[in-house]
């Protein structure tokens, strides 16, 4: 059952030099050969909001 304290703390893999923005899900759903396919595509928008080297936040080396 769902409730408040077993829910998972969602981590962003950004620096806190970006802000995210979600757009809107785009959802579609086709039914082939009866079976019932359905797909959800997500966009996110990443905006830097200082100057600098962007680099990979998982990396050691912040310009690669």
């Amino acid at each position: 059952m769902w409730s408040r304290s077993n829910c998972l703390k969602l981590v962003s893999i950004y620096p806190e030099s970006v802000k995210t923005y979600p757009d809107q899900a785009e959802t579609t759903t086709v039914e082939k050969d009866d079976t019932l396919v359905a797909q959800r595509k997500e966009s996110i928008a990443i905006i830097p909001s200082q100057a600098g080297p962007a680099g990979d936040p998982r990396s050691e080396d912040p310009l690669v």
